[in-house]
């Protein structure tokens, strides 16, 4: 392993699982992997259901403040979550030496107990990054468990992983992406829809625009994933079709590789929208 060179962790934790149906498309062939060749625990500690929707998510150590609202409460279990992972992943040195970036994407349980179990691999990148993503979640510790009508319950939740190498000799290099006058992450429907025909615009630091070569359009809503892709900037009909009908308190997820200029080099950038009334 080499020393810990990425940049930012993708920690959009999605509290609900991937319905089957919509997941084959980025479920990895070897969907369960452990790193150090052991037994994973598959089971839960009781016999109860596992849910995918309820009244409290799961929250790591820590945040369950009961004087604190349910909001400030996840919003203190997201950052926890990507600090820990920013202190204790480390970049794979093969993954490294290829250059090798993007998303990893995990799905776990949180047991009645607080307690990981049922780690899966839904998306890897290869080279030991979807690995070290599984070695970091099963270090975490217990979390409070999720409730549902004021009871603990088991919980599925889905955790994005985002590897990308620093680049030391040039720090400040950022780059985002644009969809037409929306600065926040949230965005209401009606505001989408005259954007449907505009293309997404990749640009760094600088304001240059960046050549898109991939745009991939990620709808999520309760237990539900859909995606589409198109290898240009402007939406295809899919894509349209997909926003158009997104529901309020979806989220949609844009990512983009895009040309950075240098010897063609390409970079994923990904940006999420809440979709509101």
């Amino acid at each position: 392993m080499g020393k810990k060179l990425y940049d930012y962790i993708f920690a959009i934790i999605f509290f609900l699982c991937f319905n089957p149906c919509f997941a084959q498309d980025i479920v990895a062939k070897d969907s369960l992997i452990n790193p150090e060749n052991q037994p994973i625990n598959n089971q839960v500690n009781n016999q109860d259901s596992i849910f995918t929707q309820v009244d409290k998510s799961p929250l790591f150590m820590g945040c369950a403040d009961e004087l604190s609202s349910q909001t400030q409460q996840e919003a203190c279990s997201l950052q926890k979550i990507a600090n820990f992972l920013s202190q204790n992943l480390v970049y794979p040195d093969s993954a490294k030496a290829k250059k090798t970036a993007g998303l990893v994407l995990l799905r776990f349980v949180v047991d009645t107990n607080g307690k990981i179990s049922q780690t899966e691999l839904l998306r890897d990148l290869g080279e030991g990054c979807g690995k070290e993503a599984l070695r970091v979640l099963l270090l975490m510790p217990n979390f409070s468990p999720a409730i549902k009508e004021g009871k603990k319950v088991a919980c599925y939740m889905t955790l994005p992983v985002r590897f990308r190498e620093l680049d030391t000799k040039s720090p400040n290099e950022v780059f985002s992406l644009h969809w037409g006058a929306i600065y926040g992450d949230k965005v209401g429907r009606e505001d989408i829809r005259p954007l449907l025909n505009q293309a997404v615009e990749a640009r760094d630091l600088e304001g240059n625009i960046l050549k898109i070569k991939h745009l991939e359009v990620h709808y999520v809503y309760k237990n539900r994933v859909k995606k589409e892709k198109v290898y240009a900037a402007k939406l295809n009909k899919a894509q349209q079709k997909l926003i158009s009908t997104a529901k309020k308190g979806s989220f949609l997820v844009f990512v983009c590789k895009a040309e950075t200029g240098k010897n063609f080099e390409l970079v994923e950038i990904v940006r999420e929208f809440e979709l509101l009334d």
